[in-house]
């Protein structure tokens, strides 16, 4: 498995904004380290965007489409 692979796994398993907060900074990490594309490091923070989303609507009882 790709470190990409793992940090998509990670991401998922967030269940609140502080999680994802928490991941995104290990992300910066990873990549600061070398072990992440610019590429993948994008993709991982448009991925936490839209978990964060989720999460977000879902606290406040809103429902995509």
């Amino acid at each position: 498995m790709t470190n990409y692979q793992s940090a998509i796994k990670r991401i998922k398993r967030c269940k609140g904004i502080n999680e994802v907060n928490q991941a995104l900074d290990g992300f910066d990490r990873v990549y600061n380290a070398g072990f992440l594309t610019e590429s993948e490091l994008q993709r991982l923070d448009a991925k936490a965007s839209d978990i964060s989303m989720d999460i977000l609507d879902k606290a406040y009882g809103r429902v995509n489409k």
